[in-house]
């Protein structure tokens, strides 16, 4: 008898035994395994981003050690990508790359600090002019060198027309000048000043005053560029007949005539007409007459150039007017 209870309760011990084994075995089965609901180590449903899909979920899971996913019972291949990282930390929502507009309002002041001749255009008027606008600045104003600068007019088959012109070259016409058959290249120059860099007619040549008002000698325009007063004095680059180059000794002596004369015409001035810097306007025939021009001005001593601003204008199409 005592024999038979001890071997049920061998058999009990065994039959325990073997539970407690099942247990242990069903306990220690890997997260790898994914449930339906994608659990990972330690989650709960659909932690550590992909319970279901097999090995990808155990990267995943361990990935979400502690935690709930962002996304329950997400795929096995995203768990992989994200897994190495904190998954909790990831967004739900993929975000877009490309940059939001921004509206700076620094941006606005970059065109406010851009250049004048980067905005403005020229005036319009007579014939079509081809020059770089406001390129007198104080780059010049500010500076005791001289200074050559190139402009362009075509006059096209209309040629002159004097209702076209500036209210500044039609007060020129008006006015008349002293004497010779160059008014209109006086208003040429003018015009090409007040289109191209916004000059405003002080004085024609008729009614600048003059300390020697009847001698010595004088300039031919007075205008105002940029609130200085400038002294305009033309002279043109032409002969006959035109359709012969334009020769460099020509060129070195209208120049060197005009430059000498420019101080000369300054301390003439009576103090309430004098005016602060001097441009002598050239007008050429065509491009060869202006280079010729320019060759020579290169050319010339530096003390006769003084600080003169050179602005020459090359005439095309109906422009025999001029000459």
């Amino acid at each position: 008898m005592r024999r038979n209870t001890w071997a049920m309760v061998g058999g009990m011990l065994l039959v325990l035994t073997a539970l407690a084994a099942c247990s242990s075995s069903e306990d220690s089965t890997p997260a790898n395994t994914g449930g339906a609901a994608g659990t990972g180590q330690g989650g709960t449903a659909g932690s550590g981003l992909g319970g279901t899909g097999g090995a990808d979920a155990t990267v995943g899971g361990s990935a979400g050690q502690g935690g709930t996913g962002n996304a329950a019972g997400a795929a096995g291949a995203d768990a992989t990508v994200d897994g190495p990282e904190d998954a909790a930390n990831e967004p739900d929502v993929v975000q877009d790359t490309q940059p939001d507009v921004v509206d700076d309002p620094s941006l606005d002041a970059v065109s406010e600090d851009l250049p004048a001749d980067a905005s403005c255009v020229p005036l319009g008027g007579l014939g079509q002019v081809a020059c770089t606008c406001n390129q007198l600045d104080d780059a010049e104003w500010t500076s005791s060198s001289p200074f050559w600068f190139e402009d362009h007019i075509d006059f096209g088959t209309a040629g002159w027309d004097p209702t076209q012109l500036t209210a500044g070259g039609k007060q020129i016409l008006a006015d008349g000048n002293l004497g010779g058959s160059s008014i209109e290249s006086e208003i040429t120059a003018f015009e090409m000043l007040a289109r191209c860099d916004y000059a405003t007619l002080i004085k024609s040549e008729s009614k600048i005053e003059y300390q020697q008002d009847g001698g010595g000698k004088k300039t031919d325009i007075l205008v105002s560029i940029d609130g200085h007063k400038v002294g305009v004095s033309v002279v043109r680059a032409y002969h006959y007949p035109p359709s012969n180059p334009y020769t460099e000794p020509e060129a070195t002596t209208i120049l060197t005539k005009k430059l000498e004369d420019i101080p000369l015409a300054l301390a003439n001035a009576v103090p309430a007409d004098k005016w602060e810097r001097s441009i002598l306007a050239v007008i050429a025939w065509d491009q060869q007459y202006a280079d010729t021009v320019q060759a020579a001005w290169n050319a010339l001593d530096a003390n006769l150039k003084s600080n003169v601003i050179v602005y020459v204008t090359v005439t095309d199409g109906n422009d025999t007017v001029l000459y």
